[in-house]
């Protein structure tokens, strides 16, 4: 099926909530500005366009990114906003989407925009290549902690943090709008000393090999800034955010045996990867992502569904 073809009318008649993550996941895989728009601010476009329950609570993916080199701690108002890349246009461009729906259809629109840090934490499927995750990573496998522009500061949002304030979304619908989401920041310099400290490791700055290319945010200075979390801290009162990169990287630490693969997104095609736990199919047959039948191999990650982007466009 293709998006054009979805129903989100008839997929949301029945929906008190809707989490919309899905879109291109980081600034390399989206190199394609067509394909990027188009999944990104034109499917969230569709889905707030159709027909919906009075009152849904809608929570989309939006991120900090848009702030880009501000050197400073800014809030959800800042508009000096430099498209760096098709990812961080495509993100203000849903945000400005989803401001006119809540604009036009009042508060009742639950529309939550969630501008996110660098999102870091361990999962059976580990992002490798993002801030603190890359640096505990590097002290698990190479037994360093290497950093490459340790000046810039950066936000980090831990993966619990996330989900709690989901759940705090859903469960106090404040006012609809922008919320930026940060569980702890520092410089660079800053979260590799944590990270190296923590794991005993040496703290070593590195260089770009040439030729090859890094995680955006992780290896250059095309984001340096500082995020105020006090909207969405004074909108929901209760909320805390508790993670720090040493609870990070406990986590991470604690659970690496049962990580089934390490790599950054399989969209970023660029790879470092443990060995991949993967087993005949025998059970599952059908692709629940595209489906596509007669799978030969299946992925075991537990109960954790796969993120989008495992799935590759054919």
């Amino acid at each position: 099926m293709s998006r054009d073809d979805c129903d989100y009318e008839a997929q949301n008649q029945d929906k008190d909530v809707a989490i919309l993550m899905a879109g291109n996941p980081s600034v390399r895989s989206c190199s394609d500005a067509f394909g990027s728009i188009s999944n990104s601010v034109y499917n969230l476009s569709r889905f707030l366009s159709a027909k919906r329950p009075e009152g849904q609570v809608v929570i989309y993916a939006s991120s900090s990114s848009v702030y880009g080199d501000t050197t400073g701690m800014v809030n959800e108002e800042y508009s000096e906003y430099k498209g760096h890349n098709y990812y961080d246009i495509c993100k203000k461009s849903m945000d400005l989407v989803a401001q006119y729906y809540i604009s036009h259809r009042g508060s009742k629109d639950k529309i939550y925009g969630v501008r996110m840090g660098t999102v870091c934490g361990w999962s059976l499927n580990l992002r490798s290549d993002v801030m603190v995750n890359a640096m505990a990573y590097s002290a698990l496998t190479r037994k360093k902690v290497g950093i490459f522009v340790e000046h810039v500061h950066r936000p980090v949002l831990a993966l619990e943090d996330l989900c709690r304030a989901v759940e705090a979304l859903i469960e106090h619908r404040p006012e609809p709008g922008l919320y930026n989401l940060a569980s702890v920041q520092h410089t660079v310099y800053e979260f590799g000393k944590k990270v190296s400290d923590f794991f005993n490791v040496p703290l070593v700055r590195e260089q770009l090999v040439p030729g090859t290319q890094g995680n955006e945010k992780f290896t250059k200075t095309t984001y340096d800034f500082c995020v105020s979390t006090d909207k969405f801290l004074k909108a929901i009162p209760s909320f805390k955010f508790v993670a720090t990169a040493e609870s990070i990287c406990q986590e991470i630490r604690d659970n690496w045996e049962d990580i089934v693969l390490a790599r950054p997104r399989l969209a970023d095609r660029y790879t470092e990867i443990r060995t991949a736990k993967a087993f005949e199919c025998t059970e599952i047959t059908e692709c629940r992502c595209c489906g596509q039948s007669g799978l030969k191999l299946v992925l075991d990650l537990g109960r954790q569904p796969p993120a989008n982007s495992f799935h590759p466009v054919m």
